[in-house]
C-alpha cells in the first residue's frame, strides 16, 4: 500500500514538473516568436505551438498535414522540407516566404529528424522564426552600402584622373639645372640694368618685369619636380587606400548577406577554397610567397564565401604588414580531433602592430579608428560566425600566427 502511495506521489510530481516545463517552454517560444511543431513519418502533426500571425491552434492541427491546413503556396515548401529530412536523415534549413493577410512574411525554418531509442526515424521536429524585419533591414543596409561603394569608387576615379593630370603638368616643368641657369641669366641681366644710368627709361621699364621673372623662377624652384612628385604619390596612395576600402565593402556585403551560422548543410571543401585564396593573393602580391601545407582534403562546416574572405583578409594583412623583401605566408591545416580542424596563417613579418591586435582583443572597437584594421576585423567577424574568435600568437622568429578552429563534417 505504501509503495503505491509513493508511486502516485512520484507520478504527480513528475506531471507537475512536466506542466511547469511546458509552461516555461511556451513562454520562451512566445517571447522568441518561434513556431514549433512535430510530425510523424506520414507528416501528420503530433504537437504544435504556433506563435505567428494567423496562427492555428494545436487542436486544429493535430492529426493533419500542412497541405490539409494551409493553401498550396504555404504548404508545399514545408511538406517538401519535411520529406527531405525523412529521406536523407539529416537536418535541413530553408528560407520560405509566405503570403499572409498582413503581407508577405519570410521565415527561416529548421527541420531535424526525430529518432527513437534505436535510432530509427519516427518523425520530424521543426522550428520556424519570422525573419521578415531582419531581412528588410539587411536589404536596406545592403542598398545603402552599395550606394556608398558606388559613390566612393566614382570619387576614387576622379582623384586618379587628377593625379594623371598632375603628372602631365609635372613632365612640362623645367628641371633644377634649367631653373639654376634661368636664375643666373636673370641675375646677370639685373646686374647689367642696375649698372645703367639711374635716369634711364630702359631701367625703369625693365625693372618691374625683371622682378616678376625672378619671383616666378623662385616659385618654380619651390614647386620643384620632387615636391610635385610627392604630391602626386600621396594622391595615388590615398586613392589606392580608398579603393581598398571599396574592396572591403564588397567582402562586408558577402558576410552581411549570409545568415548561415553553423548550418550543418553548409559543408565546404578546404582544398579549392585555400587554392583560390593562394591564387588571388599571389596575383595581387607577386613578390610574396604563399604556401599551403597539411591535410587540406577536409570538409569544414562553414560557408565557402565566408571562409574564403576570412582567410583572404588574414593572408593579405600578413603581407601588408611585412617589411621584408621576401614576405612569406604559410596556411597550415592541423586536425585537432574527429570534429575539429585548426587553420593557421603564419608569416615571417615583424609581428602584428598593437592597434591591429586591439581589433581582435577589444571586439567593441570599430575598425574606423585604424583603417588598416578593417581587414582583420572582417576576418574576426567571419571567424565568429563559423567557429569562434581568432587566436593570435608570436612565432619564435618574431612573426605572427593567427589560428581559427572550425568544425568538420564528420558524418
Amino acid at each position: 500500500m505504501g509503495d503505491k502511495r509513493e508511486e502516485h506521489v512520484d507520478t504527480a510530481e513528475a506531471q507537475e514538473a512536466l506542466r511547469k516545463t511546458e509552461q516555461h517552454l511556451n513562454l520562451v517560444l512566445e517571447l522568441a516568436g518561434i513556431t514549433a511543431a512535430r510530425v510523424d513519418t506520414d507528416l501528420r502533426h503530433t504537437w504544435v505551438k504556433d506563435q505567428g500571425p494567423n496562427s492555428i491552434s494545436e487542436t486544429e492541427a493535430l492529426g493533419k498535414r500542412d497541405d490539409e491546413l494551409f493553401p498550396p503556396d504555404v504548404a508545399e515548401p514545408t511538406v517538401e522540407l519535411k520529406k527531405a529530412v525523412i529521406e536523407t536523415g539529416k537536418p535541413l534549413t530553408r528560407t520560405v516566404t509566405f503570403q499572409k493577410s498582413t503581407g508577405d512574411r519570410v521565415y527561416s525554418i529548421r527541420a531535424e529528424p526525430m529518432r527513437d531509442s534505436e535510432g530509427n526515424i519516427e518523425g520530424v521536429m521543426q522550428a520556424a522564426v519570422d525573419i521578415t524585419d531582419e531581412q528588410r533591414q539587411q536589404e536596406q543596409l545592403n542598398v545603402a552600402t552599395r550606394m556608398l561603394r558606388h559613390n566612393l569608387r566614382n570619387r576614387v576615379t576622379t582623384l586618379l584622373g587628377q593625379a594623371e593630370m598632375l603628372d602631365e603638368h609635372l613632365s612640362k616643368l623645367p628641371d633644377d639645372d634649367k631653373l639654376t641657369e634661368l636664375r643666373d641669366v636673370l641675375e646677370t641681366l639685373d646686374g647689367g640694368i642696375q649698372a645703367t644710368d639711374p635716369d634711364s627709361s630702359l631701367k625703369s621699364n625693365l625693372n618691374p618685369p625683371l622682378v616678376e621673372a625672378k619671383q616666378l623662377a623662385d616659385d618654380l624652384s619651390d614647386l620643384s619636380k620632387s615636391n610635385v612628385s610627392e604630391m602626386s604619390q600621396t594622391i595615388r596612395q590615398v586613392t589606392n587606400r580608398l579603393y581598398d576600402v571599396t574592396e572591403k565593402v564588397d567582402r562586408f556585403l558577402i558576410l552581411a548577406d549570409s545568415h548561415t551560422y553553423y548550418d550543418r548543410t553548409a559543408g565546404t571543401e578546404l582544398r579549392p577554397t585555400l587554392e583560390a585564396v593562394q591564387k588571388e593573393v599571389t596575383q595581387a602580391y607577386p613578390d610574396a610567397e604563399v604556401n599551403i601545407e597539411g591535410d587540406i582534403d577536409t570538409t569544414v562546416l562553414a560557408p565557402s564565401n565566408e571562409l574564403r574572405i576570412g582567410l583572404l583578409e588574414l593572408v593579405e594583412n600578413a603581407i601588408d604588414h611585412n617589411d621584408r623583401p621576401d614576405p612569406r605566408v604559410e596556411i597550415r591545416i592541423r586536425t585537432q580531433d574527429a570534429d575539429r580542424v585548426l587553420v593557421q596563417v603564419v608569416d615571417n613579418g615583424p609581428g602584428l602592430p598593437v592597434h591591429e591586435a586591439r581589433v581582435i582583443e577589444e571586439t567593441t572597437e570599430a575598425p574606423l579608428e585604424h583603417g588598416s584594421g578593417m581587414g582583420l576585423w572582417l576576418a574576426q567577424w567571419a571567424s565568429h560566425k563559423n567557429g569562434g574568435p581568432l587566436q593570435i600568437d608570436a612565432t619564435e622568429q618574431g612573426g605572427t600566427v593567427v589560428s581559427l578552429t572550425l568544425a568538420t563534417d564528420s558524418d
